[in-house]
């Protein structure tokens, strides 16, 4: 005779035991248990789309808080820049849905990406920026 299922159930105060004779019920309770606690994240499925708009503010309250001197350190910005970041675009969009943790930080690491792969294509010789195409243009040389 096989012994009965035991699921761990976590909690708060702790951890309790709970006995259970069939496999089933121990899978259902622990299903539950994650259904309350935690959103389970599926790289692709809860993507957040960032309007230009908003993305244009990020990049704004971003280039504000470099020129503020109370926000700037040698390397970069103090602890706890993003909590000011996204008050700063709450304050301009008020009705922003986007979190610091992890749209924020995640577009904030996507921007500097984009930022340096430009700037390096930026120092070659012959490169400059055109704004009146919005883009990258190479000088040919003449020859």
């Amino acid at each position: 005779m096989s012994s009965p299922a035991q699921v761990i159930v976590g909690s708060s105060s702790g951890f309790a035991v709970a006995a259970s004779s069939t496999p089933s019920l121990a899978a259902a309770l622990h299903s539950n248990r994650m259904e309350q606690d935690q959103i389970v994240r599926v790289r692709g499925r809860n993507k957040c789309f960032w309007t230009e708009n908003e993305v244009q503010v990020l990049i704004v309250t971003l280039q504000d808080m470099a020129c503020d001197p109370s926000w700037k350190t040698d390397g970069g910005f103090k602890s706890n820049y993003m909590a000011e970041v996204h008050k700063r675009m709450l304050s301009k969009i008020p009705t922003l849905t986007k979190q610091v943790t992890p749209h924020i930080e995640s577009k904030i690491k996507w921007l500097k990406t984009r930022f340096h792969i430009i700037n390096d294509m930026c120092r070659q010789s012959g490169c400059q920026w055109n704004d009146v195409e919005e883009k990258n243009s190479m000088l040919k040389a003449m020859v």
